[in-house]
């Protein structure tokens, strides 16, 4: 599991108890190679990974990555506005997947494919494709 990007198994128990099991386990994981075939032929359907929420695996394309970062960072920022309770479950649709969440899981998860499409991004631009 080199190729996480919150590398769950390394968060602390104290972590744990405060946020929540649901927080902890939100991850993303890199498909251990992509070649640069993938990316000249047809780079937005390139399968980049899975994201790991609410005890689903759910694959995603670098496309996807993109239209989540995009649609969850207005989802998030709507919560912030509207001084929603922190406590209060939000449900999200991930690729048709229903999932529960509260604001410091969405921000986790927003952050989680922020950061996943920041390291494909580079990871393309340095020609390591992952």
């Amino acid at each position: 599991m080199t190729n996480s990007i919150n590398q769950p198994w390394a968060i602390c128990d104290e972590f744990v108890t405060r946020y929540g099991k649901t927080w902890a386990d939100i991850d993303f994981v890199v498909n251990g190679k992509i070649s640069v075939d993938n990316f000249k032929s047809d780079p937005l359907n390139c399968e980049i990974g899975s994201l790991h929420v609410c005890n689903h695996r759910i694959a995603m394309t670098y496309k996807d990555l993109i239209n989540y970062d995009k649609q969850l960072g207005i989802f998030l920022n709507n919560l912030y506005a509207e001084q929603t309770d922190k406590t209060e479950v939000q449900s999200l649709s991930v690729k048709g997947r229903d999932c529960m969440l509260v604001k410091h899981e969405v921000a986790k998860l927003t952050e989680t494919i922020s950061d996943a499409l920041a390291t494909v991004i580079k990871s393309y631009e340095l020609g390591l494709y992952l």
